[in-house]
């Protein structure tokens, strides 16, 4: 695996050895998690949005602090932390970066 730095720092490609190329942002992205929240806060993670960020941002991670009533999960390629409601699945935040939350 090569990893290329490129003049943003705040994203790096992931060269893959089949020659795919994956986008990984960084935590210093705050214009990234910023166009998550404006576009997908109040959406419901269906189906369709799902897809999207697994194939795009790869397989989530449940955190700490999901519960009966929110899933917080870490999208290993975008480097985010999603929050969203179990009741109506509703996403409710995006931070930059893997942050579980304390047990309620």
């Amino acid at each position: 695996m090569i990893i290329i730095v490129g003049i943003i720092s705040s994203i790096i490609e992931d060269h893959n050895n089949n020659g795919s190329t994956n986008t990984i942002y960084n935590e210093g992205q705050p214009q990234f998690i910023k166009d998550l929240n404006s576009r997908y806060v109040g959406e419901p993670y269906d189906i369709n949005i799902g897809e999207l960020f697994i194939n795009k941002y790869g397989y989530p991670e449940t955190l700490n602090g999901t519960n009966n009533y929110i899933w917080v999960a870490y999208f290993p390629l975008g480097n985010f932390t999603m929050t969203q409601t179990k009741g109506d699945y509703k996403i409710t935040k995006f931070e930059a970066g893997k942050k579980p939350r304390g047990i309620d």
